[in-house]
């Protein structure tokens, strides 16, 4: 059996990808528009009819704010989060009353308790963040497993554990810690960004627990605009490299620009994206991304 898996979209502008399974497609937080959800759905010959259900990891914008026209689009589609999820989105029926039947229709999970969506067995792992009830998933497809976890202030032994059993990894490298020490940040956001996001190097350092693991291919996500770059994302990577020698391959979620389909078949992976090349002179320049708001780190 082959799946299918893209991140859309990694970043505080907003987050979202799927996995496809046959005839089923699960999507993983909704933060994008709904024309770029559906648009990737569709060039990847997706039918909007396979869609199962979205999970939403938080409440945050950048994780559901494409809900409502997403609904709108797709009638009757199931959404599923956390106790504390439900009640963000239902809270925001202040700003659009389409928010009410979605906070109302929200199905909940408890954290380490598996459930399944058809043929997808989910399970929710707490993360560290500054809003109620975060969530990380295991998914897991016949014995294909992806582990999903962003917005964390802390990997913890559940999320190792879930990372070990995972073919395919998406984590966050948010920060560089000199480029957000050095920023014009004022402090009391420095250390807000600090416990509730991974720098690059508190990424690297649970890499180590991989090598013996199931790992074919880890995807960088969640990549600050004025905090971090793909250079520094990927000396961090050649650094870690150099040291350990990990058997699979890395790719970085860019911000603003899609990733292209990957397709695993529980032994290779196949995509179109570039990895990281570790042979590549490193480059400490930090992206001249667009300029982000002082309000990026609260979506």
């Amino acid at each position: 059996m082959t799946i299918r898996f893209r991140v859309i979209g990694s970043g505080s502008n907003g987050n979202a990808a799927y996995i496809s399974s046959s005839d089923e497609t699960l999507i993983i937080d909704a933060g994008l528009s709904r024309k770029r959800i559906v648009n990737a759905l569709l060039e990847d010959q997706i039918s909007l009819d396979s869609v199962i259900g979205v999970l939403i990891s938080h409440s945050h914008t950048d994780h559901c704010r494409g809900l409502p026209v997403l609904c709108d689009t797709i009638r009757d589609i199931p959404i599923f989060g956390s106790e504390g999820t439900k009640e963000g989105l239902y809270s925001y029926k202040r700003y659009d009353p389409r928010w009410r039947d979605i906070g109302r229709s929200c199905q909940t999970f408890s954290f380490g308790n598996q459930f399944s969506v058809r043929s997808f067995d989910i399970l929710p792992l707490r993360t560290i963040h500054d809003t109620k009830d975060p969530s990380a998933f295991q998914i897991s497809i016949n014995d294909i497993k992806i582990s999903i976890i962003t917005d964390t202030g802390k990997i913890t032994k559940e999320h190792l554990r879930s990372m070990n059993e995972s073919s395919l990894i998406l984590i966050e490298m948010n920060h560089d810690i000199e480029a957000l020490k050095s920023s014009k940040r004022p402090i009391w956001l420095k250390k807000r960004i600090q416990a509730s996001h991974l720098a690059n190097s508190e990424s690297s350092d649970v890499f180590k627990t991989l090598i013996d693991g199931s790992t074919k291919a880890v995807f960088l996500g969640h990549l600050s605009g004025e905090c971090n770059s793909p250079n520094l994302v990927g000396s961090e990577v050649r650094r870690w490299h150099s040291e350990n020698q990990s058997s699979w391959d890395w790719y970085i979620c860019k911000r603003d620009i899609s990733g292209t389909v990957v397709r695993f078949d529980g032994q290779k992976v196949k995509t179109e994206m570039n990895p990281i090349d570790l042979t590549k002179k490193s480059s400490s320049n930090v992206s001249s991304d667009k300029k982000i708001k002082l309000d990026e780190f609260f979506k």
